[in-house]
């Protein structure tokens, strides 16, 4: 069962998906006593629980399509620093 701020932050975040300056300051405006970080923190939480995905299915679907997007970019960051530091290595060697 969702408590009521738990519904209130997955309302509001139904209606503004995008990140904004409107959107911070809807956030302080929700009077939850949250900063838009412990808001992101707080919305994390609670969409990972079942009760959220199953009364939020798309806003669940859109931040996990979200999530799986900036995984990805890391992961390719990830793997580029790594060519790349081999690649230094392999420049030196051949020095």
């Amino acid at each position: 069962m969702l408590t009521d701020t738990e519904r209130r932050v997955l309302e509001f975040e139904a209606a503004n998906l995008r990140h904004t300056a409107h959107k911070q300051a809807g956030i302080r405006a929700l009077d939850l006593g949250l900063t838009p970080t412990s808001y992101y923190r707080a919305l994390a939480v609670v969409l990972a629980k079942p009760e959220a995905i199953a009364e939020f299915p798309r806003l669940a679907a859109w931040h996990k399509r979200a999530a799986d997007a900036r995984a990805g970019t890391k992961e390719r960051r990830r793997i580029e620093r790594m060519e790349s530091a081999s690649q230094r290595v392999r420049n030196e060697l051949a020095s």
